[in-house]
């Protein structure tokens, strides 16, 4: 259908619960919070959702319509588990986008790494990412994983990323995953794939930064 889901309030789910959004458009204008759990944000015609032990591990999009969206523009918190939003299947030529410029937040919690996953279609999918990605360890333990990744991954020059760990050796990585990407001078991105050096540079104080490129796209890679 053509219908959005906008959350503007509270959502709050016991330990290890889930929240899952699926539609064309998928938006987070409020806060949403699932300690040890999952909260996924999914911009989708059809999705396949994966449990464990009652718990949600993965959200798959298997066929897209154009333009769907998944956006976050609150607060989404899972620490000591998982937030993923997607939107666009993983080979679709349909455009899609994924936005955040909110704050998420997946933090290590007794030893349960937290993850953040924002993916776009691999071949006319796009993910703006500002605001904050935290998956950090601020009391121990590793610190956790993010990944952004579509055909085109824009990085903001106002971002906040940190997997950062109180034991520095812990610290996590941060996965940027586009089709072709550029290292800009200064702090913004001058096309829609890149990232600015000094932003670069800064994220690098705040974690691990491992920039991928993949031949799955219309671009070389």
């Amino acid at each position: 259908g053509t219908g959005s889901i906008v959350n503007q309030g509270s959502i709050q789910t016991t330990e290890g619960g889930y929240v899952a959004f699926l539609g064309r458009t998928a938006i987070n204008q409020g806060i949403i919070n699932a300690p040890k759990g999952s909260v996924v944000l999914g911009g989708a015609s059809t999705a396949t959702l994966t449990f464990q032990d009652h718990s949600l591990v993965s959200m798959q999009v298997d066929e897209s319509v154009l333009n769907t969206l998944a956006e976050n523009g609150g607060l989404v918190k899972a620490n000591g588990g998982m937030v993923l939003m997607n939107a666009g299947a993983k080979n679709t030529l349909l455009a899609s986008v994924v936005n955040n410029t909110g704050v998420i937040e997946a933090r290590t919690v007794e030893n349960r790494e937290g993850g953040i996953v924002i993916l776009g279609g691999m071949a006319a999918g796009t993910a703006n990412i500002s605001g904050t990605l935290d998956a950090s360890a601020p009391d121990g333990g590793n610190g956790g994983f993010i990944e952004t990744s579509a055909a085109n991954v824009l990085i903001a020059d106002d971002v906040h990323v940190t997997t950062t760990s109180s034991d520095i050796a812990l610290t996590g990585t941060w996965l940027i995953d586009p089709t072709d990407f550029n290292i800009n001078a200064g702090t913004g991105a001058s096309t829609v794939n890149g990232i600015g050096a000094d932003t670069l540079s800064t994220s690098l104080g705040t974690g691990n930064v491992t920039i991928a490129t993949s031949a799955n796209g219309t671009e070389l890679g």
